[in-house]
């Protein structure tokens, strides 16, 4: 499969000489995730089950085990191809309303680091 490249710290389609980047493979699937995580559920009419209910995950009083269990739950069921997540860090900040998570995803028995920013608007 191939997917639209993102730009890692803020999600925007990444573009390099007025093209589109794709991407396939392992770093599509990394695409897959990242979308999942930053669609909020309900939002994409064609899929309303997609993404996941990301207010859930932002907050100060959220523990890294719930952001981990709801993170691994969406992705897991939404992408068969992930066969586990781990939240390495989850940082909320409360004034700039974003989280930052880092992620060990587990693909083919392979772990794949990753790290971006979720805002809450």
């Amino acid at each position: 499969m191939k997917d639209i490249s993102l730009i890692p710290n803020n999600g925007q389609i990444k573009i390099v000489n007025n093209d589109l980047v794709i991407v396939n493979g392992i770093d599509e699937v990394i695409a897959s995730v990242w979308g999942i995580i930053n669609t909020q559920r309900g939002d994409f009419i064609l899929e309303p089950d997609a993404g996941l209910d990301r207010y859930t995950i932002l907050g100060n009083d959220v523990h890294l085990i719930d952001v981990e269990n709801i993170l691994n739950s969406a992705v897991t069921t939404q992408d068969s191809r992930v066969e586990k997540l781990q939240v390495v860090k989850s940082e909320f900040d409360d004034k700039q309303r974003y989280l930052t998570i880092s992620l060990l995803i587990t693909i083919n028995g392979v772990e794949y680091a990753t790290e971006r920013t979720i805002y809450a608007n």
